[in-house]
Parts: structure tokens; C-alpha cells; sequence
């Protein structure tokens, strides 16, 4: 790559200090496409259709949330890291006239992180870069691109944290749960009180608070009255706030949960989504490869992210993960 492009490349292999494989794309660069006319039958009298690449319809994805309740992201990073968390803290003591207080320490422990690497790619065929009107390298980048950063939001929520897949929020058993029932139930208002009590007795109850839960989830919570107040009150009010929090909706949380003989049920976090640290190691290492199919002319597009997952105070999140949808 060059111009625009090649430059922001090196500038993120010179804040890394590491080579790409290919060129880095920064997650947040903006694509165009380019529009070009071509007609596949050839035939005389052909009438000619063009497709307006600029005009391309993009496929419906889960909705990405962590980062718009507040997560906290830290880019470019060099290498493995660690942060220092004070996991212990001194001690205060009265005392009588004339007397000393007792020497207290405190404990310092660390929240390492290493990266982990997410990828895709796909085989564009000879025939299809040669018939289209679009750019059928860009189209396969933009999207593979954008199936990258839904995969890392929904890792931060739903990893399952084998292998090299990261810890999300609904795995991590350091997050409280507040269970609704044996088999789960509908959700109540004593409910929603009792993930902010439980956030709130670890002192936790500050910075970016709100409410995340699934599609199906907000539906439920949008048609459940808090109790009766002659009128009815929901547990998810009008202006998209549970309590006076913010509220999202995504896919990306399950509706397919189980729980004793309970099935599809589904999840509600509350809590200080800054908390949730999503670290990355330069931008998205992007990779055309005319070599590996070059006997079909086949073109292989590469998209390689290095990042992690981690939480800065699992005290300060708690969920709900057997809630009736």
C-alpha cells in the first residue's frame, strides 16, 4: 500500500515497533470502494448493469456495546504488560495520648495481559475480481474487518475463555450472580435492586454504570411493571434507562440459556463497564496473498488482530444469567 494509506501503516509499525505481515489498517479507517463498469456476457445488443459499490448494503450484525457503556480501551500497546493493582491497603488505628499506631502494608498485585490473536480471511476467485463491478478485494476487507471487531465485543461479553478465546463478563465466575430461581424466572424489580446492592457492598458503585442485556431480554424487561402504582411502570423505561441508568440491547448476549429444567433464557450486567479493558497491539494486520491459490488466480484476503480481554475490578460487575425471555 501506499500514499494515505501506506502511511498510517507505518506510523502503527513504528508505535508498536513490530512489521506487519502485510500492511496494518487502522480498526476505525474509512473505506470507499471504487465503481467500475464491466459487462460479462460481452454479448452484442447486451444492456449493460452496473453496481453502484458506493452503494453496496451491508449485511445486519449484532450491535457492538461494550465500548459505547464506557470499556476501556488501550491501543498500540508493545508486548506483554503488566498493570499494578493495589489489592490490599493500609490500616488507620485510634490512639490514646502519647501512643503510636501499629505499622500496616500494602499488597500490590498485577493484571498481566498478552496478546491473543483473532483472525479471518477468505479465497476471492479469479472470476469473481474479474466480473464485478465492485471491488470485491475491498468488500471482502470491510467485512472481515467488521466480523473482527463484532468477535472481540462479543468475547468481552461471552468468551468462554478456552484456549485462546478471552474470559467474557456472562464466564468469568470472579463476577457476582444473582440468581432469580432453581429454574430460572421472570425478572423483578427487587431483582434489578439486588445487582445494585451487590455492586454497591463491594463500594464499587462508581464511574460508567449501566445496564446491558439481549434483544429478547429488553423486550421482557420493557413489558414487566415494577409493581402496582396504579399505572403501569416498567422495569425498562422509555428513554432507554433501567433505574436512571443507561440500558443496551444486544445480540450479542444468548437467549438460548439453560438453568435446571429452565431453557431460553437469557441475561441482564449491571455495572462499571470501564472496568472491562480491551488492549490491542497495533491496528489490523491485513494480508492479500496472491501466491497461495495462484494456480486458480484465487486471491486470499487476511485479518489478523492481536488483543486481550481483562477486567479491572470484577467487583464492580454483577449479572443475572437465568432470566424467562
Amino acid at each position: 500500500v501506499t500514499g494515505y494509506e501506506g502511511e498510517l501503516s507505518q506510523e502503527i509499525a513504528h508505535r508498536t515497533k513490530k512489521s506487519p505481515t502485510g500492511f496494518y489498517m487502522p480498526f476505525n479507517l474509512p473505506m470507499s470502494s471504487e465503481r467500475r463498469d464491466f459487462d460479462a456476457t460481452a454479448g452484442a445488443g447486451a444492456i449493460q448493469t452496473t453496481k453502484l459499490g458506493s452503494r453496496f448494503i451491508d449485511a445486519l450484525r449484532n450491535k457492538m456495546c461494550l465500548t459505547q457503556l464506557g470499556a476501556t480501551l488501550m491501543n498500540d500497546m508493545v508486548g506483554p504488560f503488566d498493570i499494578p493493582k493495589l489489592t490490599g491497603t493500609g490500616t488507620a488505628y485510634w490512639l490514646a495520648e502519647g501512643g503510636a499506631p501499629t505499622a500496616s502494608a500494602q499488597t500490590v498485585g498485577q493484571v498481566a495481559f498478552a496478546p491473543t490473536t483473532v483472525g479471518a480471511y477468505t479465497d476471492v476467485t479469479r472470476r469473481l475480481v474479474k466480473q464485478t463491478s465492485m471491488d470485491a478485494e475491498m468488500l471482502v476487507r470491510n467485512d472481515l474487518a467488521s466480523v473482527i471487531a463484532v468477535e472481540i465485543d462479543r468475547a468481552g461479553v461471552n468468551g468462554s475463555g478456552s484456549g485462546a478465546e478471552p474470559t467474557g463478563i456472562l464466564q468469568n465466575s470472579s463476577i457476582t450472580t444473582v440468581a432469580i430461581g432453581t429454574n430460572g424466572g421472570a425478572p423483578t424489580w427487587a431483582k434489578v435492586v439486588e445487582l445494585e446492592s451487590t455492586i454497591a457492598a463491594n463500594n464499587a458503585d462508581r464511574g460508567l454504570m449501566g445496564y446491558l442485556t439481549s434483544c429478547t431480554g429488553r423486550g421482557k424487561l420493557k413489558t414487566t411493571e415494577k409493581g402496582s402504582a396504579g399505572y403501569p411502570i416498567y422495569l425498562w423505561d422509555s428513554d432507554n434507562t433501567i433505574n436512571g441508568y443507561a440500558a443496551m440491547a444486544t445480540n450479542q448476549i444468548p437467549s438460548n440459556l439453560t438453568k435446571g429444567s429452565g431453557t431460553n433464557l437469557t441475561a441482564l450486567i449491571f455495572g462499571d463497564f470501564s472496568t472491562v479493558y480491551i488492549a490491542s497491539w497495533g491496528g489490523l494486520d491485513v494480508l492479500i496473498d496472491p501466491f497461495t491459490g495462484a494456480t486458480s488466480g484465487k486471491l486470499r484476503v487476511s485479518c489478523l488482530a492481536d488483543v486481550q480481554i481483562k477486567f479491572r475490578h470484577t467487583e464492580a460487575l454483577a449479572k443475572i444469567v437465568d432470566m424467562t425471555r
